[in-house]
Order: C-alpha cells, then sequence, then structure tokens
C-alpha cells in the first residue's frame, strides 16, 4: 500500500503518514501507534534511524557462534551502526554496561531464558534478537533452524532406508534437540506404528564422548541406525563407535543433524544430516535488524531457516 492508501484507510493526512515513517517525535503517540499497526497488518516495512544505533553482539567464545557474528556485522558494516561487543558468560559487569547504552541486542551465545529476561529490565527500550535460539523463548525475534521440519525429515529419511529399530541419542537441557527429537519420534511412529524408537539422554558436562562409548560397550545389541539431533553430539558419537570398531555403515547407520563444519572437533567422517545453511540465517537477522522501526512495536516473534538433507552414505539401504 501507497502512504495515501494507508492515509486514506485511517482518515488522516498523508502527512501525518509521513511524519510517523520519520520519527518525527511531536506525533500523538496514539496516532503513531494506530499508523503503525496499520503499516504492520498491511507489510509495510520501513528503515528509519535517528541516530547511529548501537548493536551489541553478545558472542560466546565457541568458533561457529564468533563466526556467524562476524559475517553479521559485515552485513551491516554499511548501514549506520556502531558495534559492541560482549560475552556474558565471561564478563558480566560489561555486559551490564553495554546493555545499558544499546538499541539492539544481538546473542549469538545461546543465553538462558533468564539473561534475555534480565537484558529487558537493564535497557526496557532495547530490542533483543536470538540466533540460533535452540527454543529459548523471551526475545522479540527469534532465529533458528526449522526443528520440527528437521525432525520429520530425518525420520523419513531413515524409514525410506528401511529402517524400523532407532535410537535417538539427546542432551539434557536443550529445547532445540528435544523439539527435533520429538519431531522424529512422532513422524517415524507415524510412517510405521511398530517402529521401534529408544531414547538416550547425556549431560552435557563431564567426557561426553566416553559416556557415549561406554552407552554402546554395555547394549547387548545395536539398533539398525542413530539418530544426532546436533552437529556435535554427530561427532562425538562417530569418535566413539570408531574407538569401540562399530564401523558406520556396515554395522549401524548414523543420521545427524546441523552442518558438521558447525562443530570444532576434527569430525573423522562425513554422515548424513539435516542442516540449514547459516547465511539465510544471517540474512533474516540483518532484515530485521535494519526494520527495526516497525518491529520493535511487535509482539514476540519467531523465524524458523529452511532445512534439507545432504547424503554422504553413512545410512545403508536395508534390504
Amino acid at each position: 500500500m501507497t502512504q495515501k492508501e494507508i492515509a486514506k484507510s485511517m482518515n488522516i493526512s498523508v502527512r501525518t503518514v509521513s511524519r510517523v515513517l520519520n520519527g518525527d517525535p511531536s506525533v500523538k503517540e496514539a496516532t503513531r501507534r494506530r499508523v503503525i499497526m496499520t503499516l504492520n497488518r498491511n507489510g509495510c516495512y520501513i528503515q528509519t534511524h535517528t541516530h547511529t544505533e548501537n548493536v551489541v553482539f553478545d558472542v560466546s567464545s565457541g568458533l561457529f557462534h564468533r563466526s556467524q557474528a562476524l559475517a553479521l556485522m559485515q552485513e551491516l558494516s554499511n548501514k549506520g551502526f556502531n558495534f559492541l561487543v560482549t560475552n556474558h558468560q565471561q564478563d558480566w559487569k560489561l555486559f551490564r554496561e553495554r546493555i545499558m547504552e544499546a538499541d539492539i541486542v544481538v546473542f549469538c551465545s545461546c543465553p538462558t531464558h533468564e539473561v534475555i529476561v534480565e537484558t529487558r529490565e537493564i535497557n526496557p527500550d532495547i530490542l533483543r534478537i536470538n540466533l540460533f535460539s535452540n527454543g529459548v523463548p523471551g526475545a522479540e525475534i527469534s532465529i533458528e533452524p526449522d526443528n520440527n521440519v528437521g525432525g520429520k525429515l530425518a525420520a523419513q529419511h531413515l524409514y525410506s532406508f528401511g529402517h524400523r529399530d532407532v535410537l535417538v541419542l539427546l542432551l539434557e537441557s536443550s529445547c532445540a534437540i528435544m523439539e527435533r527429537a520429538k519431531s522424529f519420534i512422532a513422524e517415524i511412529m507415524l510412517l510405521h506404528p511398530k517402529c521401534h524408537v529408544e531414547w538416550q539422554f547425556f549431560h552435557a558436562a563431564g567426557n561426553l564422548e566416553q559416556d557415549i562409548a561406554d552407552f554402546f560397550r554395555k547394549k547387548s545389541s545395536l539398533p539398525t541406525a542413530v539418530f544426532c539431533p546436533t552437529g556435535y553430539l554427530s561427532c562425538l558419537t562417530v569418535r566413539a563407535l570408531n574407538t569401540l570398531g562399530i564401523r558406520i555403515p556396515d554395522d549401524i547407520s548414523l543420521l545427524g543433524f546441523d552442518l558438521p563444519e558447525d562443530v570444532s572437533l576434527p569430525f573423522p567422517q562425513r554422515v548424513d544430516t539435516v542442516y540449514f545453511r547459516p547465511s539465510h540465517i544471517i540474512s533474516l537477522a540483518e532484515y530485521y535488524i535494519v526494520n527495526r522501526f516497525i518491529l520493535k512495536e511487535k509482539c514476540q516473534v519467531r523465524v524458523s531457516s529452511h532445512v534439507e538433507r545432504m547424503i554422504n552414505g553413512s545410512v545403508k539401504k536395508l534390504k
């Protein structure tokens, strides 16, 4: 819709619509909100900055999150933003100080719900964007792979290769992994109600690779396939199975989720995986940051990035 059409639908002047779009502080608050709501309903997004906005990038020490934060900063480098980098896990005091002076915070750090909530308490006007949110609620914008569709794709992949005895490996305290696993189990049971599905939880702390190896060592019989709903878990499972002399896919098939490049550990063998393109998530984040003016008036938005399958020969076709 044009400004003229917006103005006509609201019975106000085109000049008033223009003043709202340009951030004119003389517009009455009630009118400003009405115009913004009408723009939102009609999909009109605009870029409006009355000053150089401070964007805090809260980045964990992991290689993947650091690389994605850098990629997003590069995309925004010529768009009039000032960047501040923190790591709330290492320096909470610095994080608080920078949040107080920021307009936007981009979490590339897998924050807890409590951290997201406290960020708003520190700065009530800040826009919170959570990248790779792992299902943690609270931010105005949460961007992550489509875990529900990804779980279904994983189930369809194993089912199409004839697998009816599947083990799902899980890490505790991860909403995203649980969402992927639940979707996987629901889909494979829908495809074959008599399919045998077992799941095993592991603690992230400690020697996870050794824990996985010990688990398989104690099993009296192996399933035909294993689904690991995260690349990190896939990597450690491959290493644990190699240690035990269990061959992939001759002795057991393995299906992962996330690109192998997403983990900093050496990946000894490529596996079939459901994966997403990090560049797509970066593009979505850039869009929502640039169009902050309108989106600031919205409720919480959860955006899912497209997922697809990559076949590398780690899933054996059963007769």
